[in-house]
């Protein structure tokens, strides 16, 4: 059984308790997105080294020499 003086009271909680709350998820959202934003440019960075592993390298153009030029 209830005491009378407890009935229809509430638990006083710590005045930082929903801060401390707030900031331990807002804390967890931020390290999952940031492994798989880790993650993300590890599987680019892959993707971007075997494909310039699989291209053959492109010639460099032949530059055209310059002719010197009469004086008039």
């Amino acid at each position: 059984m209830v005491p009378a003086d407890r009935l229809f009271k509430t638990e006083t909680r710590p005045a930082n308790a929903k801060a401390t709350q707030t900031d331990s998820a807002s804390r967890s959202i931020i390290e999952v997105e940031a492994a798989q934003r880790r993650a993300k440019t590890e599987r680019l960075k892959q993707a971007r080294i075997a494909q310039e592993a699989s291209q053959t390298a492109p010639e460099a153009p032949v530059k055209k020499v310059a002719k010197p030029r009469k004086k008039a």
